[in-house]
């Protein structure tokens, strides 16, 4: 499928948004990226925080359910200090990466997903570059 296919590489977060639009926060300077390996159905996921944080990263299988769009991660693997780990909730990596995300859109330039939603949460939505 094309859309996988598209899926494939590497993707710089640009934009975090409620569905609203009430609640929009930008990355200009691109701290969280996710690497998708379609071939392999794995991600890895890196957030850089400001120096006293430290890093934030996440390796998943992925699983891939075509009918509805949506890439879960799977078995994940998070490496990050305590003071990060509080400082997660806050940045959009939760959201953005740790979570299953229906994928909305993708081509050659930019992936736009929407956070599956449990009901009670928010739904959120997210535009990635390529980089």
């Amino acid at each position: 499928e094309q859309m996988l296919a598209n899926l494939d590489g590497s993707w710089d977060l640009q934009l975090l948004a409620d569905k609203k639009g009430d609640g929009v926060s930008y990355y200009n300077t691109t701290d969280t990226t996710q690497i998708i390996s379609v071939q392999h159905m794995t991600c890895q996921a890196s957030c850089v925080t400001n120096g006293l944080f430290g890093n934030i990263e996440q390796q998943a299988s992925l699983r891939y359910d075509a009918s509805d769009r949506i890439v879960t991660p799977v078995n994940a693997k998070s490496t990050q200090n305590a003071l990060a780990s509080l400082w997660n909730f806050g940045n959009g990596f939760a959201t953005s990466v740790q979570n299953a995300q229906q994928i909305m859109s993708v081509d050659s330039v930019l992936l736009i997903t929407r956070r599956t939603q449990r009901e009670t949460e928010r739904d959120y939505f997210t535009v990635w570059r390529r980089r």
